[in-house]
């Protein structure tokens, strides 16, 4: 994507950034860059491969959706919900993050 800036007459400019390929701090964000890109990647196929187990077997499925569906997220919670076990406190889940809602303010105002 370029950024483009427009001068009052004449051509578009686009800013440069006043660093260049060789300056070390511009060569350390490009590597982390990469890495970002490389876990990325091993994330999808790693998500690929779940994807793939849930797809062969309908009992993995069942329990996949019964998992997430209780707010499990990560190993940890798949092992306690294999085991039988109660998951993490009482979550809320929107999209990725867990949300724990602290209603003791609000209710403290009320009378009982």
């Amino acid at each position: 994507m370029t950024v483009t800036r427009w001068r009052y007459k004449g051509r578009p400019q686009t800013p440069k950034p006043g660093l260049t390929p060789g300056n070390p701090v511009a060569r350390e964000v490009l590597e982390h860059l990469r890495e970002i890109d490389t876990a990325r990647d091993v994330m999808r196929r790693h998500e690929d491969n779940l994807f793939s187990l849930q797809v062969r077997s309908k009992r993995v499925s069942q329990a996949w959706w019964l998992f997430q569906a209780a707010g499990g997220v990560d190993a940890e919670d798949w092992g306690r919900f294999l085991r039988g076990q109660p998951l993490r406190g009482c979550t809320r889940k929107r999209k990725h993050l867990r949300v724990v809602i602290d209603n003791s303010r609000r209710n403290a105002g009320r009378r009982s």
